[in-house]
Parts: structure tokens; C-alpha cells; sequence
């Protein structure tokens, strides 16, 4: 199974956004076992005409995959990134039509001041958390 080494890509472009003083969010964008895009959270990005708080990891490997494929829809594509993806990057994931998302943590930074009935991870005790299509635990 790829889940390691693709996650492994994911931690050394979150390791880079770390050098970069950046979130420590890494992501990884596959094609049929290929690494087609690679990305992490940085804030001093050359994507000019994007918010800097849209800079996500999640966003900007989106954006550099449909690029790289001369697509708007990443049918068959899997994304694996270091961290629970937060609602924006989620939607964006969706909307893309990506395959499978690989996390490595659940994330509740995001959440913790949504109030008891939406704070905690999107997919933790949500029932969508199934098998190999969403989760943190690779290669269970």
C-alpha cells in the first residue's frame, strides 16, 4: 500500500512549511499511485491573487493538481495531508470530486469555539469515518 510513503511526501512538505514560520500542514495530491501535486501551508506564496487565509496546504495542492492535469475535477485522485482538513479545505476537496482523503490527525483547533454542538473534528463519532475512504489511521 502507498498510504506511508505518500504520507511520508506530506510530512516533508509540512516540515518545509514550518521553515517557511507557516502552519505545519503538508498535502499530497495521487493519481493511480502517482504523486501529482505537492503542497504546504505558506503564507508568503507566489498564488498572489488568493487571501493568504486561504493558503492552506489542501487549497493550494488543489489548485496545482487541476493545473497539472488540465482539469476542474479531480475524479479518481486521492489527497493525503498531515492534518484533518478544516470546512474550507473540505468543501474544496468535495467540490473536486477527490477519491479519498488520507489525514494523519484529527484537528479541533478549528472547531473550539463553535460551541458544543460543532466544535471537535468534522469526522471523529460523525459515522463518516469508514474504512479507507476518511481517517487517520493509514493502512487500517
Amino acid at each position: 500500500m502507498f498510504d506511508f510513503s505518500f504520507m511520508r511526501v506530506s510530512l516533508e512538505m509540512a516540515e518545509l512549511a514550518a521553515e517557511k514560520d507557516s502552519v505545519p500542514v503538508g498535502a499530497v495530491i495521487t493519481l493511480n499511485g502517482e504523486i501529482i501535486a505537492k503542497a504546504h501551508n505558506d503564507m508568503q506564496s507566489l498564488h498572489k491573487s488568493i487571501p493568504k487565509a486561504m493558503l492552506h496546504a489542501e487549497m493550494i495542492v488543489l489548485i496545482e493538481a487541476s493545473e497539472r492535469l488540465g482539469v476542474n475535477r479531480l475524479d479518481g485522485c486521492d489527497i493525503y495531508v498531515t492534518l484533518e482538513p478544516c470546512q474550507m479545505c473540505l468543501g474544496a476537496v468535495a467540490l473536486m470530486r477527490v477519491n479519498r482523503i488520507i489525514f494523519g490527525a484529527y484537528s479541533y483547533s478549528v472547531f473550539r469555539n463553535l460551541g458544543p454542538d460543532l466544535g471537535g473534528s468534522l469526522f471523529e463519532n460523525s459515522g463518516q469515518n469508514t474504512g479507507e475512504n476518511i481517517g487517520p489511521n493509514i493502512g487500517e
